[in-house]
């Protein structure tokens, strides 16, 4: 944050300690995010819906275009339409209608999760006593946790599609076998996947497509603690509290890497090969 935000002197915005208030409470949502949440203990679900039962908001599909006339959004859609004040899309890496642009400026990592069935108590605690989350600083790289019903959830890169559904499966029965031995039969319950979306220099992103409507998005994949901060920040921003030039991030016109489709297919090729080679030995 400190490196994206703009270096102002203002003192309305700042504290004593020189730092903007988006900053101090991005240090703060990550500080709650460890302390009560480590690494990736979050279940996302879950905070979806938390989110939900405090928004008074209405939930809706996008349609199949967008426009902004003067101070008002209108959505068309094949069954209604919709007439707002504002848009804020927040779909980032899935991202279709009526912006496609922002799935197109970001490279798409999938990644994989599977759940052995509930382990026994004693079992939890040889591998994990406190329940912390873990994940290593690979390439490719991997994860792992424990849930509220004691599975054991192993993920790493990789889509579970296609040819590489059975390769990343299996890998990850053998590197849980390799990892925890007094697991003497891995039984997998449940597996998914989903996509990060990645930006060429890592950081996010601040789009306004049209008056009124706009987007923070590619969070690479370190979303939670940052989208509460931006999402609080954009409502500033729309009732009037933050002006354009005190937003933490500029705004850019989305832009298409170059070789994108190279580089989406070299993760999930390169996870194969690596998954499909990795624990055997």
């Amino acid at each position: 944050m400190a490196e994206t935000g703009r270096t102002r002197a203002s003192s309305h915005r700042r504290g004593d300690s020189g730092t903007h208030w988006y900053e101090r409470l991005f240090r703060i949502t990550s500080r709650f995010a460890r302390r009560n949440y480590p690494a990736t203990r979050l279940c996302t679900r879950t905070c979806s819906r938390g989110y939900l039962r405090r928004s008074k908001n209405i939930s809706f599909k996008w349609g199949d275009r967008g426009r902004a006339i003067k101070r008002q959004v209108d959505i068309a859609h094949s069954r209604g339409s919709l007439e707002a004040d504002w848009v804020v899309v927040a779909t980032d890496a899935y991202t279709k209608a009526p912006w496609p642009e922002l799935r197109h400026e970001q490279i798409h990592v999938p990644y994989f999760n599977v759940a052995t069935r509930p382990l026994p108590d004693e079992l939890q605690k040889s591998i994990l006593p406190n329940r912390e989350g873990y994940w290593d600083t690979k390439k490719i790289l991997s994860s792992f946790r424990l849930d509220r019903e004691g599975r054991l959830i192993f993920g790493s890169i990789g889509a579970l599609g296609g040819m590489g559904s059975r390769i990343h499966r299996s890998w990850a029965k053998r590197a849980i076998r390799e990892l925890f031995p007094q697991i003497l039969d891995v039984e997998l319950e449940f597996e998914w996947y989903g996509i990060i979306g990645t930006t060429g220099n890592h950081l996010p992103r601040f789009h306004c497509f049209a008056p009124n409507a706009a987007s923070f998005c590619g969070y690479n994949g370190r979303g939670i603690s940052p989208a509460t901060v931006f999402g609080r920040v954009l409502v500033d921003h729309i009732l009037g509290n933050v002006a354009d030039a005190d937003l933490p991030l500029p705004v850019t016109t989305p832009e298409i890497p170059a070789f994108r489709a190279l580089k989406e297919n070299y993760f999930e090729v390169g996870a194969q090969l690596a998954h499909l080679i990795d624990a055997r030995f």
